[in-house]
């Protein structure tokens, strides 16, 4: 399990994507930390116990400005690269609509600035055998 960081300043966010690599990667201290229900970590368990791959799934946390992306295992780099792109879109959705940001320009920017982030971490360490 590999976690990376980024925090959107100007609106007061925590970003945090989680790289899963099997079922005996500890995710329950996200738990404590996002508020993640039950039920919801049960499923990513499962999921990586059955061996779920080329996926993702983000929580946000409105009350607290936390979000965590946790990234399945994938096949190739590339739909991981699609799953990072996917969950961002989901991020800044997120975001934006908890601050009522209707522009177009905002959303452009916020996934610029996080795919800069997260999208090289990612690349510097294998993650695909």
């Amino acid at each position: 399990m590999k976690e990376f960081k980024a925090r959107i300043d100007f609106l007061d966010w925590d970003i945090q994507m989680v790289i899963l690599s099997d079922e005996k990667d500890n995710i329950n201290k996200f738990k404590s930390q996002q508020n993640i229900p039950d039920e919801e970590i049960k499923e990513i368990k499962d999921n990586l116990r059955s061996k779920c791959e080329d996926g993702g799934v983000t929580f946000t946390n409105y009350s607290i400005r936390k979000i965590v992306i946790f990234i399945y295992p994938h096949k190739t780099e590339l739909k991981m690269l699609d799953t990072i792109s996917h969950e961002i879109y989901h991020v800044v959705k997120n975001v934006t609509k908890n601050h009522d940001i209707v522009d177009s320009e905002t959303p452009a920017y916020l996934t610029g600035y996080l795919s800069s982030i997260f999208i090289p971490k990612v690349l510097s360490i294998k993650l695909i055998e």
